[in-house]
């Protein structure tokens, strides 16, 4: 269920910066974007779905693995956004892994 919020929160996120630059090209308003409502109406879902995730799971179990999506989100920079992975983020995403394993054992 955790990973299932990760993902989510993963691609609302996408959708906000894939809003932000289509209204940064048109001069619109980022609040009323469709792209926008629906990484809202995304963002909405995630937050009910985490409330039922952490019935199941410690707190700190739960934001351990919700750290994830910090992984998640340069994955999907990079493959719908064409952003560049740089050796920094690589190095902060072996970090983030590390930690999150060694903090669930």
């Amino acid at each position: 269920m955790t990973l299932t919020v990760v993902i989510f929160t993963s691609i609302g996120n996408l959708l906000l910066k894939i809003a932000s630059s289509r209204v940064t090209e048109s001069g619109g308003r980022l609040y009323t974007n469709p792209v926008s409502i629906i990484a809202y109406g995304i963002f909405a879902f995630v937050a009910f779905l985490s409330i039922y995730a952490m019935k199941g799971l410690d707190m700190k179990v739960f934001f351990a693995l919700n750290s994830l999506t910090y992984i998640c989100i340069p994955f999907l920079s990079f493959v719908f956004l064409k952003e560049a992975v740089t050796r920094n983020k690589m190095i902060g995403i072996v970090i983030i892994s590390i930690g999150v394993i060694i903090f669930n054992f």
